[in-house]
């Protein structure tokens, strides 16, 4: 019975000194903190079939925050490689909405904020490059020199049945183009920030309970395998 206490005994100050262990242990690693924003990104008006079109857009989003395209010039202008940024950098679709949360973090919180607010601004400069179709608006600025040709005086007949010929064609393109256009196209950029980077309050890792407990388990293991011992043992005796 006393063998019995004695060995409870001996688990229960191996777990306290590897929970020990674990606490002091997290304290001498180097603290980390997080900055937060949230970016809108617009989707054109859902149908049923399109459902997995969309979920395939944000999840692309996603991707874009990780490129080096967004991520290099941000690490160079910080002094970081981009697979340090990058390993900093977390990003998620809050479900059932448009809304892409962007973290990133870093040793100290302002730090974490100016790698965030690059990262961002980046990331919408990339995302909205080619947000506008080039199509309507080169159409409209030929329209509108034909017509201000056909307003000069000195035009022949010819020239102004050539140029009201031109004229009419490029409407009729502009027709087709906006007749095919859907009711809700967008009127801005599809990237936009719902949130400015902002810092977390709190450290985000690693925490003391996190290093306790992790020394706890690992302390938990070594118990284990000093019963298992000392079983074998008293069972060959």
């Amino acid at each position: 019975m006393s063998a019995n206490l004695g060995l409870a005994a001996l688990c229960i100050v191996i777990l306290v000194l590897g929970a020990s262990a674990g606490y002091v242990g997290v304290l001498l690693l180097p603290k980390k903190y997080a900055a937060r924003a949230e970016i809108h990104y617009t989707l054109s008006q859902a149908q049923p079939n399109e459902l997995l079109r969309e979920d395939r857009t944000l999840a692309t989003q996603l991707v874009l925050l990780h490129t080096r395209g967004v991520l290099g010039p941000v690490a160079s202008a910080n002094r970081m490689s981009p697979e340090a940024l990058a390993d900093a950098v977390s990003a998620e679709v809050v479900e059932g909405s448009e809304v892409i949360q962007v973290d990133v973090i870093d040793r100290t919180r302002e730090r974490a904020q100016v790698l965030l607010a690059g990262v961002i601004d980046r990331y919408l400069s990339v995302a909205n490059a080619d947000w506008q179709d080039p199509v309507p608006a080169y159409l409209q600025r030929q329209l509108s020199d034909v017509r201000k040709q056909l307003g000069e005086p000195d035009l022949s007949a010819q020239e102004a049945a050539g140029l009201a010929q031109r004229e009419q064609v490029l409407r009729g393109l502009l027709d087709q183009l906006q007749a095919s256009t859907p009711s809700d196209s967008r009127s801005g950029p599809p990237a936009r920030v719902l949130t400015p980077p902002y810092q977390v309050a709190g450290q985000v890792g690693p925490t003391t309970f996190f290093g306790a407990a992790t020394g706890a388990t690992a302390a938990a293991v070594v118990a284990a395998f000093v019963i298992l011992l000392v079983a074998r043992r008293r069972l060959r005796s």
